[in-house]
């Protein structure tokens, strides 16, 4: 993969960061660290009851409101690693459909729950660079699982 493209898709990924981290600004939450750069989470708020939370963010580009899979493709391997959710310590996932303005949210540890009590497809993605990367698809658009997260237009 040539550097170029990984850091294009960093800095795309961390412009969505920058998108939710407004949303929660705006709903009254104080930003403690952002665009944090290990993979254990992206950023640290508190909440407006002074909770501390980790937020772990994720994009889609492909979705828009004439083409939509309805799934959520939830990364668990990349270039034969561990990665996303099975390397995620945060205590809250978002996923951000940008062409749709919204965000999934969910419990970290509820998704890893769901994801193990359920049977998902296992989905493999080819990459701009030919590496491949693999993921569950939740049928996001099943009331059973819809409901499982809150979704914010935004």
């Amino acid at each position: 993969m040539g550097a170029g493209k990984f850091k294009n898709d960093l800095a795309i990924g961390q412009d969505v960061e920058i998108i939710v981290l407004n949303y929660l600004k705006s709903i009254g939450c104080e930003v403690i660290e952002e665009l944090n750069t290990n993979n254990k989470f992206d950023f640290k708020i508190k909440t407006p009851k002074n909770e501390i939370l980790t937020y772990e963010v994720k994009s889609d580009y492909q979705i828009t409101p004439t083409n939509d899979t309805g799934n959520i493709y939830i990364e668990y391997q990349s270039r034969g690693k561990d990665s996303g959710i099975r390397t995620s310590n945060s205590n809250w996932y978002c996923y951000y459909f940008v062409h749709l303005k919204e965000g999934w949210f969910i419990q970290t540890n509820k998704l890893k729950e769901l994801l193990a009590e359920d049977y998902f497809i296992s989905g493999c993605a080819i990459d701009g660079d030919g590496s491949k990367s693999y993921g569950y698809l939740i049928p996001r658009v099943l009331p059973e699982y819809k409901e499982k997260f809150i979704v914010k237009k935004f």
